[in-house]
């Protein structure tokens, strides 16, 4: 029998990295044993829980959802090996896949693993802040960030990753857990690619995989000039002439700097203490492999912050935009 490994992201965790390798590669990877299912949109598996987590119509392919799954055990269940199913919409917190309807799919396989990787919370906020700004203007950073204190949820996803991990521990027990931190993952042999194909038990040195191209990786871009682009842009969407200017800008008040963060210094300071209590116990919990104790997301010596950003800088901001518009023909 096939061991089932349920890949749950979570979001901005180079979800979107690992499941177009897996795709990009499914033959290769079936020579050795680890299957990708191919009935997908795009390159993950969100249509087999589309009509749990509320997804776009695009991704709501299968008439009958349970079928769909019953149809993959009868495909992958008696061969030897690992099915490998993958949809960061796994791990939301608002509306939750029915993991108790799909146990019986589940029993027809020798087991069930649950993986994913979990990034310290304030660089997930910030992440999922400028996830959201790719589509739509997003609420203020401060009311966004005073609600994600507030709920310990970040536009429906877990922040308190004791209950994110109760959750799953509940449908598959205690031992199916395998959460690891995104961090130490992506300084592993192979980076976030090489960790989950070790999980499946494959060593990715050994495999001539081909390449993902960059444009498949769901990439933020400088947090803080999107977020001044969004200042500017609300409440429409912001535009990429408004970030490269924003950009431009953070160039020129502070060149020594290689980083930029939304957060003041001030809002490190009191998330990482709201944090610092929700994730009491985590390393113990997880025999080690997630420990956020020492977690420093954004240092000052590296990072430009929220707070650097002055009158003088809006100005030039100003300027730097009527250039692009005016310049040519001026």
């Amino acid at each position: 029998m096939a061991k089932l490994m349920l890949h749950v992201g979570t979001h901005k965790t180079a979800t979107s990295w690992v499941q177009n390798a897996f795709m990009v590669n499914r033959d290769l990877l079936h020579q050795h044993g680890v299957y990708y299912p191919d009935r997908v949109v795009g390159y993950a598996h969100h249509g087999y829980i589309a009509q749990w987590v509320h997804l776009p119509d695009i991704y709501h392919v299968f008439p009958d959802t349970l079928a769909a799954w019953h149809d993959l055990a009868d495909r992958y269940a008696s061969r030897h090996g690992v099915v490998v199913m993958s949809s960061e919409e796994f791990s939301r917190s608002d509306h939750r896949v029915d993991f108790a309807a799909l146990k019986p799919v589940f029993n027809r396989f020798e087991e069930v693993r649950v993986v994913g990787l979990l990034r310290d919370q304030l660089s997930y906020i910030q992440s999922i802040y400028l996830q959201i700004s790719k589509t739509q203007q997003p609420p203020g950073w401060m009311d966004f960030l005073a609600s994600s204190l507030r709920t310990n949820t970040c536009s429906g996803l877990f922040l308190n990753y004791h209950e994110l991990l109760d959750f799953f521990a509940n449908h598959f027990g205690t031992e199916a857990i395998g959460f690891a931190s995104y961090s130490e993952a992506s300084k592993s042999e192979g980076g976030v690619l090489g960790h989950f194909l070790r999980e499946t038990g494959l060593s990715p040195a050994d495999l001539p995989l081909a390449p993902v191209a960059p444009e498949n990786a769901n990439v933020s871009q400088n947090p803080l000039a999107v977020w001044m682009a969004n200042v500017v842009a609300r409440p429409d969407i912001s535009t990429q002439p408004l970030i490269r200017a924003a950009s431009d800008v953070l160039q020129k008040i502070a060149p020594d700097r290689s980083r930029s963060t939304i957060y003041t210094e001030q809002e490190i300071a009191t998330a990482t203490r709201h944090f610092a209590r929700t994730n009491e116990g985590l390393a113990k919990r997880t025999n080690g492999r997630i420990d956020f104790t020492d977690a420093t997301a954004f240092p000052a010596q590296t990072c430009v912050h929220r707070n650097a950003i002055t009158s003088e800088a809006w100005v030039e901001m100003c300027r730097l935009l009527f250039l692009q518009q005016h310049s040519p023909s001026l």
